[in-house]
């Protein structure tokens, strides 16, 4: 996700700020992103840049084992389950 520098300068200050307080444009299209995937059990996120990173872990996102690779758990899953849905992301490579 790539957010322009210029959108937070045309907005209006008490949006900027509104913003800001939320976690800022990739943390809240994130945040709407992940609300909109109905039963899915997890949400993927492949981020290698400090600052996406950040977004998404304001966004619920969690480390996993693999470089890059994060994950939003939506539903309860048994270890084995979640082990198979993150060999099986990782192995789409970066996307």
């Amino acid at each position: 996700m790539c957010v322009d520098a210029a959108a937070y300068r045309a907005m209006p200050k008490w949006l900027f700020d509104q913003v800001r307080t939320q976690g800022g444009l990739a943390t809240i299209v994130a945040r709407e992103s992940i609300a909109m995937l109905g039963d899915s059990p997890a949400a993927f996120g492949h981020v290698g840049e400090p600052r996406a990173r950040a977004a998404d872990l304001r966004a619920g996102f969690v480390d996993t084992d693999r470089p890059h690779v994060m994950v939003v758990w939506r539903k309860a899953l048994e270890d084995a389950d979640k082990r198979r849905l993150v060999d099986m992301v990782a192995g789409l490579g970066p996307f």
